[in-house]
């Protein structure tokens, strides 16, 4: 409880009690001191009460989150890629959002606020948006776990951004796949065959296999199989040249490997492979890494502009092939659970809902829907002359 008294001399002050101990604050005006015992009753109510003296701004808890995300980064717990995101979250759209508000006093609905502030104008998409709110998802946790905050409110935000998905990707229809395929295992004349061959073994590895960029870049020689043909996803490569296992453990698989492109990866080893200490199948000629930037600009958009798949305002990104890989094998009848194996997903149902897309042409799907059709339907039979059971025909078991 907090109690309003009138105190001679310098207006109304408003007692209540934390623990064992008793706090006051002073007002000049009765109305103003009525609300603050309202709030504090509220809060110590609910639990969130949080003292003035251990009360943090929003910049003060971002200050420490960055200094804590260095030291997650010094002793490897977190990768750069990471470090940055976070980092440039806190300077660029958290502080300058709340910077200067009491991270106790922030409610849900700002939170909210907080998610149209960064779509307002196109500023960002409504994921990447998310992505953000959920960045302050975790400094708010940080602040919560050192007392600046007694109770989270961040789930209450999150309830009401539910449903807001990623901008889905463009993906490949079959045709545009083969014509893709094409090209790549056939060079313009002139070209360098070390570029040209790292290219096909890298859209071969995502469109057959599922495998992920920053995997494909992270391949090391231990982890091709040659025997068993098959490609052991132990590693992912990051765009700072960061070698790191993958987010969960079903990330770590073994992947089949079609026979051709085992024959592609002896030939890049014996011909191309430059010895490093970590053993990566591909570097550059300096022995220096791939980024994904000099990937794009240098390998993937002159492919899609030779295959003539290449648009400036839509452009297909390398994942789109895993996308196919994961559709394609669906297609060709291999269950949920193997594709969701694959790909490194622990439920299937990511699979399905992310990944899965139609590749084969819509009429293709009408016959398969009559075919299955007419396998499933029984002719009606004249009814019998006697009241005996009609025999079944074997063939509809």
């Amino acid at each position: 409880m907090a109690s309003v008294t009138k105190r001679p001399g310098y207006g109304y002050q408003v007692r209540w009690k934390v623990g064992d101990k008793y706090r006051s604050k002073a007002f000049d005006k009765k109305k103003d001191a009525d609300n603050f015992a309202r709030q504090v009753e509220n809060e110590l109510a609910e639990g969130t009460h949080v003292e003035k003296k251990d009360a943090r701004t929003v910049k003060e808890i971002a200050e420490l989150f960055i200094r804590y995300q260095e030291d997650r980064l010094k002793d490897g717990r977190i990768g750069r890629a990471r470090f940055i995101a976070l980092k440039s979250a806190c300077d660029l759209y958290i502080i300058p959002h709340f910077g200067p508000r009491p991270i106790a006093e922030i409610k849900a609905h700002e939170i909210v606020d907080f998610y149209s502030s960064m779509m307002r104008g196109g500023r960002l998409s409504p994921f990447t948006a998310k992505l953000r709110v959920k960045d302050f998802g975790t400094l708010y946790d940080f602040g919560r776990r050192r007392g600046a905050v007694k109770v989270s409110i961040y789930q209450d935000a999150m309830t009401e951004l539910r449903g807001i998905m990623h901008t889905p990707i463009r993906t490949f229809t079959l045709e545009e796949m083969r014509r893709l395929l094409d090209t790549a295992a056939n060079p313009r004349k002139g070209g360098q065959r070390r570029p040209n061959l790292m290219t096909r073994i890298w859209v071969c590895l995502a469109a057959y296999c599922g495998l992920r960029l920053g995997e494909i870049n992270g391949l090391t020689l231990p982890c091709v199989d040659f025997d068993k043909s098959m490609i052991r996803v132990q590693h992912s490569l990051t765009n700072f040249d960061e070698l790191k296992s993958p987010k969960t453990e079903s990330g770590k698989r073994d992947v089949p490997v079609p026979g051709f492109i085992l024959d592609l990866l002896r030939e890049w080893i014996a011909q191309y492979y430059i010895e490093n200490p970590r053993k990566l199948v591909f570097r550059g000629r300096e022995g220096n890494h791939i980024s994904r930037t000099a990937f794009y600009t240098g390998n993937w958009h002159c492919l899609l502009k030779r295959a003539g798949l290449f648009q400036a305002k839509d452009r297909h990104r390398f994942h789109a092939c895993r996308h196919f890989a994961a559709s394609w094998m669906i297609e060709n009848g291999l269950s949920l659970p193997d594709v969701a194996g694959i790909l490194g997903h622990r439920k299937f149902d990511l699979t399905l809902q992310t990944y899965a897309h139609p590749v084969m042409a819509a009429n293709h799907r009408s016959v398969a829907i009559e075919r299955m059709a007419a396998r499933l339907t029984v002719p009606l039979l004249p009814p019998p002359a006697k009241c005996a059971p009609v025999a079944q025909d074997p063939a509809s078991d």
